[in-house]
């Protein structure tokens, strides 16, 4: 019971047994007057009797006696009159109407009012005439009684309803303090650490608002230390300290994985001749500025499919899969282009001191290889006078389409207005190998030939165009879930595009409202760089989200090299970690990295979990790191992991 409602139940009880004690009282007093009213105007009505009575006796005309004794004693207080003369010895008997009871039975036998019975001598000068013996009815004082009784039931409950009221008001008013500190103890319970509690206007709550926000900023310094530690971490493993883009480790774990997966495009190895010249002629201090300017300058063309690197103090990497080779030339003049704006040259005369290589993907082809035709094609693009940049294109493979952005698009379109979608469903699970999501991959399917989302997404994302694809796909996930009802929710990845158009937001929005017993079946997935570079837009579609009751999960987290910290604010019920973090954990430095991750998502109550686990031990290792879930090659392994799609 809360303490509201024991504040009330008390206060009911001390009414209700002060009413109980006042009423009883009343009523005895009521009760006893009455008794004595009913005496004395029994008596009074008696000696009237035997006055009026007198003179018609002293005549013996018992008639007229009669008469009177029915005038004054028929009236229903009087149950029966006897009139014996002396004289004569004749004798009147008469009983009277009993009224009809007004009364309930069980108030009389309560009350408990006897009637009253006399035998009274009337006589003349000291001769004895005749007796009179009258016996009273009490049913005018148990009317009395009764209608006097109802009238302090009546008042006791009409008081304690306006006590009720009144009471219930104030002390809610007089709780509100109370309650909250009790939302800000739940919040601090469910690692929810934002809010500090105002001062208290009673004395007696002031010492506990003022440890809450102590605790309260504590635990908020806390997370911010272990956010700060993770991210120091993760720079020290993978992140170049200068520009703050990725490291050549890092690089080298994203190309193995591209290389050895199916996924075409290529990568473009830029070098910027000036970051040498400014480091030699200018400093270090110089350098390291211009070279964070210019990283910043090259993330604004990135999108998260792609990665870039700072290889060395003037060669920078970007790794663009599933690109084609059209859209690699524009890559590479984006490129030049933000090296241009380096060289302060209004005239647009000097040379440009930059070279760029575009190598696209061969078939089985190795890194060592990948990265000896990226030098050698720096070397060429170098030549180039025209323009610094060369295009190595791949060798022919029939198998691996390679269209523009406009086809892709009208690919995409066509397979939208004709349903050409199919589905494949991949299961995240815990350390007990429990379901906790199955995540949605969805690829189209023309004739014989299968493309699977990988290979047109960038072009999507690059037009801004990926609106209508999530559409289709999030519709099309709701009817998986009225059809078959799964277990387990289905997440849905969304695209950037999607993120920051408000058009998604309405028709999303209006989508959920529509459908709120889905709340527990659908999650949806954001790209972690939504959440750095369009932070406004993203918060909006989190809020979204959570006011009808779903959830949202965080793709690709710790691919931008971001800080984590913004976990706090937008509290996702889980995220999916990067697969660079999870291929090389037996590196000391970097399952640190992975576990300093982990545990600060954990403090949040968020569920970090890996993404490509490919064995049993990596998923044992990663177990140790203190990670939640995982998702990859090894769910597929695991043969008593429960299905959750029908």
């Amino acid at each position: 019971m809360t303490l509201y409602k024991q504040l009330l139940t008390w206060s009911m009880g001390i009414f209700i047994t002060i009413s109980v004690v006042l009423f009883a009282l009343e009523f005895h007093h009521m009760r006893s007057d009455l008794v004595e009213q009913q005496t004395v105007r029994f008596d009074d009505t008696l000696n009237a009797a035997t006055f009026a009575l007198s003179p018609y006796l002293q005549g013996e005309d018992l008639e007229e006696a009669q008469a009177i004794i029915k005038k004054i004693f028929d009236n229903h207080n009087y149950q029966s009159a006897t009139l014996v003369s002396i004289t004569s010895s004749e004798a009147v008997n008469l009983d009277f109407k009993e009224p009809k009871d007004s009364v309930p039975s069980w108030f009389m036998t309560l009350s408990n009012i006897k009637p009253v019975q006399k035998t009274v001598q009337i006589s003349s000068n000291w001769q004895p005439l005749a007796n009179l013996k009258v016996t009273s009815r009490p049913t005018f004082f148990y009317e009395t009684l009764w209608n006097n009784t109802k009238s302090i039931l009546f008042a006791l409950t009409f008081c304690g309803v306006i006590l009720v009221a009144g009471l219930s008001i104030v002390f809610r008013r007089i709780l509100v303090p109370l309650q909250i500190i009790q939302v800000s103890a739940q919040n601090l319970a469910n690692n929810k650490f934002d809010e500090v509690l105002e001062t208290s206007k009673y004395q007696e709550l002031n010492d506990v608002v003022s440890a809450f926000n102590q605790i309260t900023k504590q635990l908020h310094a806390h997370f911010e230390q272990q956010s700060e530690e993770a991210n120091k971490l993760r720079v020290r493993a993978y992140q170049d300290p200068v520009s703050g883009l990725a490291n050549r480790k890092y690089m080298m774990t994203q190309l193995k994985s591209w290389i050895e997966g199916g996924s075409t495009g290529g990568i473009a190895l830029l070098r910027v001749d000036q970051l040498d010249e400014v480091y030699e002629k200018e400093g270090y201090i110089q350098g390291d500025e211009l070279t964070r300017n210019f990283a910043a300058s090259l993330m604004e063309i990135s999108s998260d499919e792609f990665n870039i690197a700072r290889l060395n103090n003037s060669e920078f990497m970007l790794l663009a899969p599933n690109t084609s080779d059209e859209d690699m030339l524009e890559l590479g003049r984006a490129m030049l282009n933000r090296v241009a704006a380096l060289q302060n040259d209004p005239l647009d005369i000097a040379p440009l001191q930059a070279a760029v290589a575009l190598i696209m993907k061969q078939t089985d082809e190795s890194i060592s290889d990948l990265l000896a035709r990226a030098d050698n094609g720096l070397v060429q693009a170098r030549a180039n006078r025209e323009e610094p940049m060369i295009l190595v294109p791949a060798d022919s493979d029939e198998s691996q389409p390679s269209f523009g952005k406009q086809q892709w698009k009208a690919i995409v379109d066509e397979a939208i207005a004709n349903k050409e979608f199919i589905f494949s469903y991949q299961k995240a699970i815990d350390s007990n190998n429990q379901m906790i999501h199955q995540e949605v991959f969805a690829a189209i399917q023309k004739d014989d030939t299968r493309y699977s989302a990988g290979n047109f997404l960038n072009a999507l994302e690059s037009l801004d165009k990926g609106q209508d694809f999530d559409m289709h796909i999030i519709d099309a996930v709701f009817e998986q879930v009225d059809m078959y009802d799964p277990k387990y929710p289905i997440a849905v990845n969304l695209t950037q595009s999607s993120v920051n158009d408000t058009g998604f937001m309405r028709w999303l929005s209006q989508k959920m409202e529509t459908n709120p017993e889905y709340a527990n079946r659908v999650l949806f997935e954001i790209p972690e760089i939504c959440f750095i570079k369009q932070p406004d837009n993203t918060k909006l579609l989190c809020k979204i989200i959570t006011s009808h009751k779903y959830s949202f999960g965080i793709d690709n987290f710790g691919h931008n090299f971001g800080s984590i910290g913004y976990l706090n604010a937008y509290r996702p019920a889980y995220v999916k970690l990067d697969f660079a973090y999870t291929t090389q954990i037996d590196d000391n430095e970097k399952a640190d990295v992975v576990f300093s991750i982990s545990r600060t998502a954990a403090n949040l109550s968020i569920t970090t979990i890996a993404s490509r686990v490919e064995t049993i031990k990596q998923k044992n290792k990663l177990i140790e790191l203190e990670l939640g879930g995982f998702q990859g090659f090894v769910t597929e392994q695991i043969n008593d992991v429960t299905e959750g799609q029908g």
